[in-house]
């Protein structure tokens, strides 16, 4: 089996990334789950130019919750999802949480890139969605 690895983050942090994925992006009919997708494969380019800080948090983050069985990951995802049920502390970083996490894994399956053993059709395949750039002069 392939195993995806990150000059940036460590191997732990990565399985915790696509386990965290593939709660936030399970499979729904055609589309692949975020870990079926391999785009975990492409962290580093996402990560690239955060912040350093944020990055190490992140990190540190993944690493802890690669100890964290499913059942309190879901949990997790549940509260991240509604910080309004919390605290004003907590869920001020239950917000910050979901942006990182959420901000990662989205912008990690909806690239258009995919792993290297995924051979199937991208999610902007399956939905019909198509990017296209129109030179300005030829808006005018």
């Amino acid at each position: 089996m392939y195993e995806p690895h990150s000059q940036i983050l460590g191997p732990r942090a990565v399985r915790a990334l696509e386990r965290l994925g593939d709660i936030i992006v399970p499979r729904v009919g055609s589309l692949p789950a975020f870990s079926e997708l391999g785009c975990v494969e492409h962290v580093d380019s996402v990560l690239a130019y955060a912040p350093r800080e944020d990055v190490a948090s992140l990190k540190n983050l993944l690493d802890i919750l690669y100890f964290v069985p499913d059942s309190l990951l879901k949990l997790l995802i549940c509260a991240m999802a509604k910080p309004e049920k919390w605290p004003a502390f907590v869920a001020t970083n239950l917000r910050l949480l979901d942006m990182g996490v959420r901000g990662v894994v989205l912008s990690l399956y909806y690239s258009g890139r995919t792993g290297a053993t995924y051979e199937g059709p991208t999610p902007h395949e399956l939905m019909g969605y198509e990017i296209r750039r129109i030179p300005r002069d030829a808006l005018t």
